[in-house]
């Protein structure tokens, strides 16, 4: 007998059952088996400043074949980090985006993305299950602490002249490198789980694909162009034409934020097969001994002679009368 389970949102899809969470919530288990499981953690927020590194996206950990028994489980879904300062070049310049938080199932933990470098005093992007990326001559967030490997490293930044921001490390690649002029891209997310995203309805839908925990683009200033973003994460700010706040990465994917955005948070996603249901319908012949009668015989049908009543004889009654003599001499 499969596993039998409830929690999340759920739902059914090509002989499977998925339960989707976005929050946290528990998994029920009441028959035990093996899960597959997809544990995203929290993006982290870029760093503030119009040259601030990108946020790196959650860490991701799969496992195919997760073993269950009859129990409550926690679900624990990381929320992104959260923008520390909108915008401004002076007032935040010392300041990081904040880490994603950790999603956790059971043993299975992903670490939050790693904020986004903001200023002169903490250039280098913050560690996480991807890097942020750096602020101005700062290096990247590093993802290798972590193993086995939940993601990439955040970029570094510029040096000089309008040095572009650091982008965020993703799931499925490096944060880009800001240069003197331009901004780093954020780094890719992952697409190998899409078929298990499409059943739950959940990731970025690229052309029929489904991505996740893409890292957030870096900013650049006195521009009007950030670096690439996709898979969930989000784009940095820049000053021209006009000031832009950086966007937010995508909720329940886990991206990382633009430089000046939050984080996106994770998501936890559990499926397994369903048995197929057998059901037996009885022959009437043998239920309770009864047994069908068979049609296939001929039945003759005898209809009673109505006689006519020209045929008709009444039958003669004799009744017998005795004479009395009454003032007569016989």
């Amino acid at each position: 007998m499969g596993v039998t389970a409830s929690g999340g949102t759920e739902s059914t899809s090509g002989g499977y059952k998925i339960h989707k969470f976005t929050a946290d919530d528990t998994f029920t288990v009441t028959t035990g088996g093996d899960v597959e499981v997809l544990v995203v953690a929290g993006g982290g927020a870029g760093g503030a400043g119009s040259r601030g590194g990108a946020g790196g996206a959650g860490g991701v950990v799969y496992n195919a074949a997760k073993a269950v028994t009859d129990q409550a489980y926690s679900v624990t879904v990381g929320a992104g980090g959260v923008l520390v300062y909108d915008y401004s070049d002076t007032a935040a310049v010392d300041i990081h985006g904040a880490d994603g938080a950790n999603s956790v199932f059971d043993d299975i933990t992903a670490y939050g993305g790693g904020g986004g470098a903001g200023g002169d005093n903490a250039p280098n992007g913050r560690a996480g299950g991807s890097g942020g990326g750096a602020w101005y001559n700062g290096a990247g967030g590093d993802a290798d602490y972590i193993s086995p490997r939940q993601g990439y490293d955040g970029g570094t930044a510029g040096a000089s002249g309008v040095f572009g921001g650091g982008g965020g490390g993703g799931a499925g690649g490096a944060g880009g490198n800001g240069s003197d002029s331009a901004p780093g891209d954020g780094g890719a997310g992952v697409s190998t789980y899409s078929s298990l995203l499409i059943e739950a309805n959940a990731g970025i839908d690229i052309e029929g694909t489904h991505w996740i925990a893409g890292g957030g683009s870096g900013a650049n200033y006195n521009s009007s162009t950030h670096g690439a973003h996709l898979h969930g994460g989000g784009g940095g700010n820049n000053t021209s034409p006009v000031k832009q706040s950086g966007t937010e990465g995508t909720a329940n994917t886990g991206g990382g934020g633009g430089s000046g955005g939050n984080g996106g948070s994770g998501i936890v996603i559990i499926r397994y097969a369903i048995d197929a249901t057998v059901v037996v319908i009885p022959s009437i012949s043998t239920v309770d001994t009864f047994v069908a009668p068979s049609y296939t015989n001929t039945y003759s049908v005898v209809i009673p002679r109505i006689v006519t009543r020209d045929t008709f004889h009444a039958p003669t009654i004799e009744i017998p009368v005795k004479r009395k003599r009454v003032g007569v001499n016989w």
